[in-house]
């Protein structure tokens, strides 16, 4: 009895994404595989994806192997998934019975059901953990694990994979297929087999590649290397020496951070960084805001910062998008205002052979996902800025300068369009990359500029950057490791995949 589950694919309506690539992986990789029934474990769509839920039931047929689908939170918030995948809650098999259910029924009638019937053995799958669940629920589930012969228990939700033991069966939590959420590996199917010989289930993770390595090739190898650097942040000349001692090649410095610092004595450190092969400089300019009390454009010091940027021969600036709400934005003379100061700021740094990436916003704390949060948190709000802003300055190499972790850090739109999106919507406007982490803090909110420590996760995986990099889905360009502290480490993190050339399985 051989069972394939798939998890936390987040699939989404369109269907120009990896996650639509790796669906087609996991499905002929189950047929090979030779399983007799494919289980999802919730998750599946993107919340409110009924086109990606309708594609996701006629791949399934397409297969030609039975199938059971629990329910998540995503198909929970997708009231017409239940209609799309009407059918069974559980399917007999030679040696049991596999069977999904609904943490909210309240009524338990499916755990019930199945507390009335006898079989060799039991597959449960839900999406949620048993210990999220209410604990009414919770205790019928581990009352079916007391039986005597083997049984186990498979749940999603986490994006990653531990075990552990449940009456006398077991409880596996699988990371499931999502290339930007997968925590301690790249996005897997997972293959569960029964082996009525000794009672006991097996479990194998097929890990989603393109390759045997990141890079195929050594000139791949070489250009990422080249074009992944540091930003200095806070401490900017500790942080030139160390991209001077380590040889790296894209260094990017904060106006904030460098304009009180002694003009020789940082014109000094960069020269000594361009002799050991630094090639491209970029300097991330100040917000271009609005000032609501005065009803104008916020006195800002974009002249200053670019007089320096001058003075120190940078190579790309990168600017937010405008600073102000969307509501704001669509006033006529307050959007005339910030598109004049933008277009004088890209005339200015063609003129300078600057190149000019417009940044990513993300949600704050306390933001309502209405016409009063700030601009720029979504890809087509972004993508109409620097279209617009191309058309007005003659200028086609005006580029997104993409924010990874703001694309993660921004709940709800997050969910909506999330980064794997971003790639597919923007691609080919990307000149230039924000890496870091993105942490919960004890009381729940998101922290950005945290250092990366492993290539998958906790809650950024990386894979999806890599293989959009690899696969030609996104420009290759400058990347800037953005992180307030654990900069060297982050670093060699990413250092440590494309050196050895292979993904590494860090947990």
């Amino acid at each position: 009895m051989k069972i394939a589950i798939l998890a936390d694919l987040h699939l989404p309506d369109r269907t120009d994404t990896l996650n639509e690539e790796i669906l087609g992986w996991a499905l002929n990789t189950a047929a090979t595989e030779q399983v007799q029934l494919i289980v999802s474990a919730g998750d599946m769509i993107q919340a409110g994806a009924v086109e990606a839920a309708k594609r996701l039931r006629a791949k399934l047929e397409a297969v030609g192997l039975p199938f059971l689908a629990a329910t998540g939170n995503t198909e929970l918030d997708t009231p017409e998934f239940q209609e799309i995948f009407t059918g069974e809650d559980f399917y007999r098999l030679e040696h049991g019975i596999v069977a999904v259910f609904d943490p909210s029924d309240v009524q338990s009638t499916q755990l019930k059901k199945l507390s009335a019937m006898r079989s060799e053995s039991l597959m449960l799958v839900a999406h949620y953990p048993l210990e999220t669940l209410e604990p009414a629920i919770c205790e019928q589930v581990k009352e079916l694990f007391r039986r005597p012969r083997g049984a186990i228990f498979v749940a999603g939700h986490e994006h990653l994979d531990r075990e552990q033991k449940l009456g006398d069966g077991e409880a596996h939590i699988v990371r499931g297929l999502d290339p930007d959420k997968a925590i301690g590996a790249p996005p897997a199917l997972h293959i569960f087999e029964y082996k009525p010989a000794f009672e006991n289930w097996q479990r194998r993770d097929i890990a989603f590649s393109s390759g045997d390595s990141i890079f195929n090739t050594r000139e791949e190898r070489d250009e990422f290397a080249a074009l992944l650097g540091i930003s200095t942040m806070h401490n900017t000349l500790k942080g030139i020496d160390y991209a001077t001692l380590r040889r790296i090649k894209c260094l990017e410095m904060r106006f904030e951070a460098i304009r009180e610092l002694s003009l020789p004595q940082l014109s000094t450190a960069i020269q000594c960084w361009r002799k050991c092969g630094g090639e491209v400089l970029s300097l991330h300019f100040p917000d271009i805001s609005w000032d609501s009390v005065n009803n104008t454009l916020a006195q800002n010091e974009v002249p200053t910062a670019f007089k320096l940027a001058a003075a120190l021969k940078i190579d790309h600036l990168t600017v937010h998008i405008p600073r102000c709400s969307v509501a704001l934005l669509a006033v006529p003379h307050v959007k005339a205002q910030f598109l004049d100061v933008f277009v004088r700021l890209a005339n200015h740094a063609q003129a300078c052979n600057i190149s000019v990436g417009i940044e990513n916003l993300h949600m704050r704390q306390g933001e309502k996902p209405d016409e009063h949060r700030g601009f720029g948190y979504t890809p087509d709000e972004c993508i109409a800025w620097i279209r617009e802003l191309r058309t007005l300055c003659r200028n086609s190499e005006i580029g997104l300068h993409f924010d990874i972790g703001h694309a993660r850090n921004n709940a709800p739109y997050s969910s909506i369009f999330t980064i794997g999106q971003w790639y597919a919507a923007a691609g080919n406007l990307i000149n230039g990359y924000h890496l870091h982490q993105v942490t919960a803090a004890t009381d729940g909110t998101l922290k950005n500029h945290q250092p990366i420590k492993s290539v998958f996760g906790p809650l950024i995986s990386y894979f999806s950057f890599f293989h959009a990099w690899r696969n030609g889905r996104i420009t290759h360009a400058p990347i800037f490791i953005e992180t307030d502290y654990g900069t060297e480490q982050s670093y060699e993190t990413l250092c440590s995949c494309f050196q050895k050339s292979e993904m590494r399985y860090d947990k």
